[in-house]
């Protein structure tokens, strides 16, 4: 179906309901495992392989820029997680998920993207440009203190800023 599909709703308020997506706090890794593996089995499948890609195999430490290059060269299902954050508090309100659908061979914090935000994407385009930049300065609020990657490219708003949380891999059988 089309983003601009008047049917599309009523899909994604189903996925909010079996990911148990909270409004504010969004959907965490350990929900997101479940309520994949129930849609690809609804679908006739089962599901292969499921991991969470992190820096260190830490849950809550969030991917290197080399393990999104990775999981984009790999040509697999991948879910990239961001969450919203206040640029003011750095305080956490909410998050996104999109499909990775590449990344810049020529500009390492590039990556391209599969947006639900975007309602109609031109004709012959499915994904988005995303410009990662590394968070520098004092971490407060609800910032890893590890490294984190950050960017504007997903809704634009200008209180809030998007950071790169995890990568979530899927391959069905």
């Amino acid at each position: 179906m089309k983003d601009s599909d008047k049917d599309a709703k009523p899909v994604i308020e189903e996925l909010f309901k079996l990911c148990k997506t909270d409004p504010d706090k969004g959907t965490v890794p350990g929900e997101m495992k479940a309520c994949v593996t129930e849609v690809i089995e609804k679908a006739g499948y089962k599901v292969d392989k499921f991991e969470v890609i992190t820096s260190g195999g830490k849950e809550g430490v969030p991917p290197t820029l080399e393990q999104v290059r990775a999981a984009a060269k790999a040509e697999r299902a991948t879910i990239v997680s961001f969450g919203w954050y206040n640029k003011e508090t750095h305080k956490r309100k909410g998050g996104h998920f999109v499909t990775l659908a590449g990344y810049d061979a020529k500009a390492d914090n590039v990556i391209y993207v599969t947006n639900p935000l975007v309602k109609d994407y031109p004709k012959d385009a499915v994904y988005s440009k995303v410009v990662l930049r590394k968070v520098t300065g004092k971490k407060d609020g609800d910032l890893s203190d590890h490294e984190v990657w950050e960017t504007d490219h997903l809704f634009g708003n200008d209180k809030a800023f998007a950071v790169l949380e995890s990568l979530i891999s899927v391959i069905p059988k």
